[in-house]
């Protein structure tokens, strides 16, 4: 037993060792000391708190999302702040749990799995200029950003999670939906005479951000052009909303896609891809290396 004892003295000895060495080389670590005023004193007189907040600190660092979640309790982060003048080690929902749900709450309407919220971004090379092109779109004067990607299952997450970090920024709301079930939707309860339809399309004109993703593959008639989906692009224009597209098909071929046999269907569907063209950032995403594998 004295012997286990001994061993166990070594073993947390060690363990704080590499702790205060890791406190004093890590840069960040040392910035959020500095926001507290931590003077050398109370660096030693707070020793043991310093010791678990650094280590609840170093395990957050490494987060990659709420579902592989290693702190000690889930979504919780032990973090010191001055209570009264004096240092006081407490508990607290970590960053990215706080994050998570003030994203979910800045979407008006999201079609896609929650769990997207709780889970972090695959960062990869190639996706990182795609994310850079559509901050620089938000920055920019255009009002529409069109994302022609052949897998779209890869850039539908970056894209709204992006949007959500954006949206943490300020008061701006946002929507993602999948246009082919909505825009069908639509056209079921304006012949239903559901004032859901005008409420719904209402919420789709006035949203900060409009992500519309499946482009093109939703059921087209003229009514859906002409009704729903031109009325719904022009209105976004006029009040100088951002929209982005996310489709499979070239943004050349959408006066095919929304043409049909009736008369001056042509020119209708020329004329939706025209005001899209006119006023949109292209950006052409190529699947990356690593879905082939």
């Amino acid at each position: 037993m004295e012997e286990l004892k001994k061993d166990l003295t070594k073993w947390k000895v060690a363990t704080n060792n590499e702790l205060e060495n890791g406190i004093k080389s890590d840069v960040n670590f040392q910035k959020a000391l500095q926001n507290l005023d931590f003077s050398d004193e109370e660096k030693v007189h707070f020793k043991n708190d310093l010791l678990a907040y650094y280590e609840s600190f170093k395990t957050c660092e490494k987060c990659k999302g709420l579902k592989t979640c290693k702190s000690f309790s889930y979504g919780m982060q032990k973090i010191i702040q001055r209570i009264d003048g004096y240092p006081t080690l407490v508990i607290d929902y970590c960053p990215f749990y706080k994050s998570v749900k003030g994203m979910e709450d800045s979407f008006l309407i999201y079609d896609f799995p929650q769990e997207w919220f709780e889970t972090k971004n695959p960062e990869t090379d190639h996706l990182k200029k795609l994310l850079r092109e559509i901050l620089s779109f938000f920055k920019g004067d255009k009002y529409f950003f069109y994302l022609q990607a052949s897998n779209l299952e890869e850039v539908e997450h970056p894209v709204a999670f992006l949007v959500g970090k954006i949206n943490l920024k300020g008061t701006k709301r946002a929507a993602f939906i999948n246009t082919p079930n909505r825009v069908n939707e639509l056209r079921n309860a304006t012949f239903e005479r559901n004032n859901h339809s005008s409420s719904m399309l209402k919420t789709l004109q006035d949203v900060d951000t409009l992500i519309l993703t499946s482009f093109g593959e939703e059921y087209k008639t003229d009514y859906t052009r002409d009704s729903i989906i031109v009325p719904l692009i022009k209105n976004r224009m006029k009040e100088g909303k951002k929209t982005i597209f996310i489709s499979t098909m070239p943004l050349n071929q959408i006066h095919t896609l929304y043409q049909t046999s009736s008369r001056g269907s042509f020119l209708m569907a020329k004329n939706l891809e025209e005001t899209i063209k006119n006023n949109a950032e292209e950006y052409v995403q190529t699947s990356s290396p690593e879905s082939y594998l």
